[in-house]
Formats: C-alpha cells, sequence, structure tokens
C-alpha cells in the first residue's frame, strides 16, 4: 500500500474509534428520584392550568420545554403521559396536527400500562388528531 493511503486507512480507524468511545458507551438515563418527579409534576400541572385557562402559547412553550426534560431522566409512567397527552393537546389547539399525532402515539404507548380512563382519554384525543381538517 502506498504511505498515502495508509494515512487514510489510519484516519479513517482513528475516527471510527473515537465516535465509537464517544457514542457507544452511552447510558440510559438516570431514574428521577421522588422530588424531581414530584417538581416536574407540579410543572406539568402548572401547563395545563395555562391550556384550561386559554394561555395556548404559554402552555405549549412550558409543555415543549418539560418535555425536552422528560427525555433526560426516566420520570414515573403517568407524569410521561401527562406531559405527553398535555403537550400533543397543546399542539392540536395550535393547529399542528402531525406534531400531535405523533406525541399521541407516544403517550397511548404509555397509557396502555395505565387505566382504562388513561387509554381512552389518550384515543379520543388521537381521533382527534387523526380527523379530517374541516
Amino acid at each position: 500500500m502506498k504511505p498515502s493511503k495508509l494515512r487514510v486507512l489510519f484516519a479513517a480507524s482513528f475516527f471510527l474509534c473515537a465516535c465509537v468511545a464517544a457514542f457507544g458507551g452511552q447510558k440510559s438515563p438516570n431514574p428521577a428520584t421522588n422530588e424531581q418527579d414530584s417538581f416536574m409534576y407540579g410543572r406539568i400541572l402548572g401547563a395545563i392550568e395555562d391550556l384550561g385557562g386559554g394561555y395556548n402559547k404559554e402552555a405549549l412553550r412550558k409543555l415543549s420545554s418539560i418535555n425536552k426534560d422528560l427525555e433526560k431522566r426516566r420520570y414515573s409512567l403517568r407524569t410521561n403521559w401527562l406531559g405527553h397527552r398535555y403537550y400533543a393537546e397543546a399542539l392540536l389547539n395550535a393547529g399542528k396536527r402531525e406534531d400531535a399525532t405523533r406525541v399521541l402515539e407516544v403517550a397511548q404507548r404509555e397509557a396502555g400500562a395505565l387505566t382504562d380512563a388513561e387509554q381512552k382519554e389518550t384515543a379520543k384525543l388521537l381521533e382527534r388528531a387523526k380527523a379530517p381538517v374541516q
């Protein structure tokens, strides 16, 4: 092999090893403590209050931030479901049906391990998101 090809091969293998070291050993998020879960639950309830009060833009902003934070730790299933379910509702209110459908599909998987009422509520909201625009 020519020296230039050896350099390219060496550089490529070095890059590959660096990528494996950086991304291959990523761990799943740590579980949230009871205190962290309670705090997140409170944030979600505050956003739900905004949504119910007609402050959709504020609720959408809060719920978007909450959903990003939900990915950083493993919160309880109900906390995750609440965050996803009400984020989807805020997206629907903003006219973002595709985004709402995507989030509701996640919420529906989570609701599968919760009560029948939560499963029905999520399914009803998903039907609303998939319904043709009138």
